[in-house]
């Protein structure tokens, strides 16, 4: 019995940890650093690019790049840990 106990427990720890990682992703995609990490990425992007047309005489179409964060899958598990990290819990 203290067994099932055990691994009731656990399942629950387990799914707690699941729910974490797949709320994780969205909250990062949504905050104001992340974004302003994409902004200043692109910015210098389109610095360097700027500063290699003026050795080629040529400048191509700069658009910005599109950053993608995935969601969360059973397959890029490490989101957990991120999400553990994030929520300031100890991964085993």
């Amino acid at each position: 019995m203290e067994l099932e106990g055990k691994c009731e427990r656990r399942l629950g720890a387990l799914q707690e940890q699941e729910a974490i990682a797949k709320a994780y992703p969205r909250q990062v995609r949504h905050s104001t650093r992340f974004r302003r990490l994409v902004k200043a990425y692109n910015e210098e992007r389109r610095k360097r690019l700027m500063k290699m047309a003026k050795f080629i005489h040529f400048l191509p179409p700069v658009h910005d790049l599109i950053i993608k964060l995935p969601d969360f899958t059973i397959d890029n598990s490490c989101w957990i840990h991120s999400a553990d990290s994030m929520a300031g819990r100890r991964v085993a």
